[in-house]
């Protein structure tokens, strides 16, 4: 009876000896490593700067006045960024415009003195030069786009958050479209006009149409 209970040391002995194998390989080459959270050993992920919210109809005052409107007193004349188009449409917006992003259309800050040649509820369409080469014309209702914004380079994207950087542009819209409000009873056929304001530009043919997004419409002298 004793023999008939005694284990059988044989049966155990070669998968024991593989399991012993196995915890040794495991201590010397663990599979993986426990850390702290928290050791310095990982490197951390830096929370993303903040960016200070602004009060936007405020700010696109201020920027208007102090900023925008001078800047337009000293912006490339429009017939020697016309010239410069016609010559090499690349090298003068490489030199005179800006652009917003990477393969975007250049915009222009310019100062223009023209003379109405026609005119009607959709906009007032300008010369600027005796050849007719070069023609301006100003939106007359809701101006969109981000032409006031970013034809000047005096904002950087990176300092407003996405929300109030398009908002900034929708408030200095609203200020041009009272601009070219406030000129309507100066604005006849024939009558001579300084302009300031951010353009876009489309040169083909030998011709350049400037659209124009003002800060300034007052009568030549």
């Amino acid at each position: 009876m004793a023999n008939a209970q005694r284990p059988d040391v044989r049966r155990y002995g070669k998968p024991l000896a593989v399991l012993a194998v196995a915890v040794l390989v495991t201590v010397v080459w663990p599979p993986f490593h426990v850390r702290r959270i928290g050791d310095g050993s990982l490197p951390k992920a830096s929370a993303p700067p903040s960016v200070a919210a602004v009060d936007v109809p405020r700010f696109a005052v201020q920027f208007w006045n102090e900023k925008l409107v001078p800047a337009g007193d000293a912006a490339v004349d429009a017939k020697l960024l016309g010239d410069a188009l016609l010559a090499n449409a690349d090298a003068a917006a490489d030199r005179y415009g800006r652009r917003a992003g990477l393969g975007g259309d250049a915009v222009y800050l310019l100062q223009a003195t023209g003379r109405i040649s026609a005119l009607d509820d959709r906009q007032v369409t300008l010369n600027l030069d005796p050849a007719g080469k070069l023609t301006l014309v100003i939106p007359r209702g809701p101006i969109f786009g981000n032409v006031l914004r970013d034809s000047s380079g005096l904002l950087a994207a990176s300092a407003f958050s996405s929300f109030d950087f398009n908002a900034l542009s929708s408030e200095l819209n609203i200020r041009a479209e009272t601009v070219v409000k406030d000129a309507s009873p100066r604005l006849a056929p024939g009558a001579s006009l300084r302009l300031a304001g951010g353009a876009e530009v489309a040169a083909a043919g030998g011709r350049v149409l400037f659209t124009l997004t003002p800060t300034r419409i007052e009568p030549a002298p």
